[in-house]
């Protein structure tokens, strides 16, 4: 196993000498299928649109860190309760990014007016911005698709274990998704009702206390001063949703099985390494800033329009839910399993692997299950003596 130092961290990379060993491995795991349970340990944060611009500001920091308890919480999920570690001895296989948007986009224009602060009847629009309006679209789902493209192309992924020891450093677009996400046979459009949206829009920035409210246009002049009503509002839909397939066109090999017990740290980050174009696209297309006010098509002119007839302004309302992440596909391993593991890294002799594993928590984990008879005999128990001796004897340097 060759590695590579860059600065004050060591590179973990893998040589055909070393894959014979982890072809040994693959043998040692498929005899030992009854002591494994396959597991995919997942990070994942949440978010509706629109953002503001200090979830957005959170969102992507220049170097984002994944299952770790020092980040925002805010919309997270994950299934490692010890946050940079895990519960117990686990196998990791691959690793992939998991984004998830909504499966279809649409674009309704209309206005947006402030928040009433007592209940009111609903403004009237007839597509154009009177006094107290100001002109609006709302794009459901288009905004995630638009997120997810340039967070790929913005992003790459780091690996480490035991802060020093660096398994890989990719680009996210190389890793890409976890697994397909909506695919449809046939997919174009269609009408489809948006005044659920609507909805979910506007409750979504009231609970974020941004002062605004989108109208569709629900009426139409009649020509003599007034406005009749009109049907209930419809937009054409496109259905589809993002793809990324990565180099591997599936979820990506970690560069061989790493084992990870109880209390070795372990760290993933999204680290930001594009232009700046991409990181202001993805604010674009997902933030709604309410004190930078609506956008003007141009800064070379005033808001007003030279024929005074209403303003050039527009709000962007972005809609909908985006889900982003990564996964880790490991298996959880029994104490013996984990052994024989240790022993055949043990076996290579290799400083960086050393490094790895000579630790004061695996030393903790391995003093635990071999200083205490009663809990060796019950998860040990079963080996030959012969073999568990060797095995002791290998593991034995890392307890140094």
């Amino acid at each position: 196993m060759a590695k590579q130092r860059t600065g004050a961290v060591e590179r973990i990379m893998s040589t055909p000498k070393d894959l014979r060993v982890f072809q040994s491995l693959q043998q040692v795991k498929e005899a030992n299928q009854q002591k494994l349970l396959r597991v995919n340990l997942f990070d994942i944060q949440d978010r509706e649109f629109p953002l503001t611009p200090a979830e957005f500001t959170a969102d992507n920091q220049p170097l984002q860190k994944v299952f770790s308890l020092d980040t925002n919480a805010s919309g997270r999920r994950t299934n490692l309760s010890l946050g940079a570690t895990v519960d117990t001895p686990t196998l990791i296989c691959g690793i992939g990014i998991l984004a998830v948007t909504e499966g279809y986009g649409l674009a309704v224009p209309g206005i947006m007016v402030d928040t009433p602060s007592a209940l009111e009847d609903t403004p009237c629009s007839d597509g154009c911005a009177n006094a107290g309006q100001e002109n609006a679209v709302l794009e459901w789902g288009q905004g995630g698709w638009d997120y997810v493209e340039k967070f790929f192309t913005l992003n790459r992924v780091q690996m480490y274990v035991c802060r020093h020891y660096q398994i890989f450093d990719e680009w996210a677009r190389d890793l890409g998704l976890a697994a397909v996400t909506n695919e449809f046979i046939g997919a174009g459009h269609c009408l489809k009702s948006i005044m659920p949206l609507v909805r979910e829009v506007n409750d979504v920035m009231t609970a974020k206390a941004i002062g605004k409210q989108f109208i569709p246009q629900n009426v139409v002049s009649n020509g003599d001063g007034g406005s009749e009503c009109i049907g209930a509002p419809t937009a054409e839909v496109l259905w589809g949703a993002q793809r990324t397939p990565g180099v591997a066109n599936r979820i990506f090999p970690l560069p061989f099985p790493l084992l990870i017990v109880p209390g070795m740290p372990l760290q993933i980050n999204f680290l930001q390494d594009g232009d700046d174009c991409s990181l202001e696209a993805m604010r674009r297309d997902s933030v709604l800033d309410e004190a930078a006010g609506a956008i003007k098509p141009s800064a070379a002119f005033n808001d007003a329009l030279a024929c005074d007839v209403g303003n050039s302004s527009v709000w962007t309302v972005n809609g909908g839910c985006m889900s982003l992440g990564m996964v880790l596909a490991s298996y959880d391993v029994s104490p013996v399993l984990a052994m024989e593991y240790l022993s055949k890294m043990a076996e290579l002799g290799n400083p960086a692997v050393d490094g790895i594993y000579r630790n004061t928590n695996v030393a903790s984990y391995l003093g635990g299950l071999l200083a205490n008879p009663t809990v060796r005999n019950q998860q040990l128990g079963g080996v030959p003596d012969d073999e568990l001796a060797k095995m002791v004897s290998n593991v034995s340097r890392f307890l140094k």
